[in-house]
């Protein structure tokens, strides 16, 4: 019963591998995976950026990791990935008890009111645009 499985398993496999609709299908959800990915990407890169540093502003006390990071990165294209990443980390990390709330208290002060609003700004385009690469390079592996 169990060789009858998959020899029905592989056969169904390979006859869905080389259904050139189902390819195509494929390769049309992994160009709109990384497009998606991309325009994520973009958006935490330029309007998202102003919202990290307003919330530097707001949790980076003097000492703390974020205002390190801010000064030595600067603005850049690779500062803005840089900072934006290490924002992020902060926000998620603060939720966490234990070892998170640790680890975000040496990025920034974690006692500080952020508002919602600014955490999606930040939150959201990394979210989409990490799910969306990794959405499109799983689904670049069956091709």
């Amino acid at each position: 019963m169990e060789l009858l499985a998959k020899n029905l398993a592989k056969r169904y496999m390979n006859s869905l591998l080389n259904n050139e609709t189902f390819l195509a299908g494929v390769a049309v959800t992994g160009f709109v995976c990384m497009f998606t990915a991309l325009i994520a990407i973009g958006l935490s890169l330029t309007i998202g950026f102003r919202k990290c540093v307003e919330i530097e502003k707001l949790a980076g006390a003097p000492g703390k990791e974020m205002r390190t990071m801010a000064r030595v990165y600067g603005d850049h294209v690779v500062g803005r990935t840089v900072r934006g990443a290490v924002v992020g980390s902060f926000l998620i990390y603060r939720r966490f008890p234990g070892w998170g709330a640790r680890r975000a208290a040496k990025l920034g002060d974690i006692e500080v009111d952020i508002p919602a609003r600014l955490e999606r700004w930040v939150i959201i385009p990394q979210a989409i645009g990490f799910s969306a690469t990794a959405l499109g390079i799983l689904l670049s592996q069956l091709l």
